[in-house]
């Protein structure tokens, strides 16, 4: 990857100010980038807004842990990561596929930019998809067939709870780097509040499948948490991470109530998640 690409720089992309009030935005190993002036972003990212934010990006690389918005904003993994330069799988965990049909021609959306991603994007070898129910990752499989739907992995909301969990993880390949990509509208509503229907995933749910990928990445050999995850995860926890990547804020323009209580377990989670991933990936701290 060229030079730009390989900081580690963590990053918070603040298009709404939803960040402003959250002290995530004030531990020092982030760099906040105010995103609220660039038109055309909200659910839909036009062409000239893709370049704009990718101009944000850019100068502090790709690689770190990145706060990317509500998931109106959830293309900007696409954005990221049509930037990576060499072979990569990307891991999604998210209540929805985000790999409907396009809607509005030479636009991409929240909805449909994981499909493509993988339609477009020939360095992506594997999207691996994990949350959703299973009557959507179905129908999503009925659009995607051929070499597509043979890069595409799913593991469902009813996956989780079975007992084939295992089966399926054998698929995942660990030849690849990974990007991480987390919606929190994966989560159950007493732990995060998102502008999109959630699923029933705890934090503790979250990151023990997060741990499959990350197990590996720390400093720390000798902790309990660590030989667990060398138990459970195999060869999967050898995998480099380019980067990782949160949305799922809610909304700033609910009644101040709602919105106050929902800030504050967002602001637990977005905390949470840094804190978790941050002790996993040494070089993202």
């Amino acid at each position: 990857m060229g030079d730009s690409k390989v900081k580690n720089e963590n990053m918070i992309l603040d298009f709404t100010h939803v960040y402003r009030d959250e002290d995530i935005k004030d531990i020092d190993r982030f760099r906040y980038i105010d995103c609220s002036d660039i038109q055309e972003t909200d659910m839909y990212c036009s062409k000239n807004a893709y370049e704009k934010i990718w101009g944000r990006i850019e100068p502090y690389g790709i690689q770190g842990i990145h706060y990317i918005d509500s998931g109106n904003y959830h293309y900007i993994s696409k954005i990221i990561t049509d930037h990576i330069d060499e072979p990569f799988g990307l891991v999604m965990y998210d209540h929805h596929t985000d790999m409907q049909m396009p809607m509005v021609p030479e636009m991409m959306s929240c909805g449909d930019w994981a499909g493509q991603a993988l339609s477009q994007n020939k360095n992506l070898r594997q999207l691996v998809i994990v949350g959703p129910p299973e009557s959507d990752i179905e129908q999503t499989l009925e659009s995607y067939s051929g070499s597509q739907s043979g890069r595409l992995l799913t593991f469902s909301a009813e996956d989780l709870h079975g007992d084939l969990l295992e089966n399926k993880l054998k698929l995942i390949r660990t030849d690849l780097p990974l990007y991480i990509s987390i919606d929190k509208d994966v989560l159950g509503p007493e732990y995060t509040e998102t502008n999109w229907s959630q699923g029933d995933m705890s934090i503790d749910g979250l990151e023990r499948l997060l741990s499959v990928f990350l197990g590996g990445q720390g400093e720390e050999k000798n902790s309990d948490a660590c030989r667990n995850d060398e138990r459970n995860a195999g060869d999967i926890r050898h995998s480099r991470i380019l980067g990782i990547d949160i949305c799922g804020e809610i909304q700033t323009d609910i009644p101040v109530p709602e919105y106050l209580e929902a800030e504050e377990k967002n602001e637990k989670v977005n905390i949470e998640l840094f804190r978790f991933i941050s002790e996993h990936v040494k070089k993202f701290r």
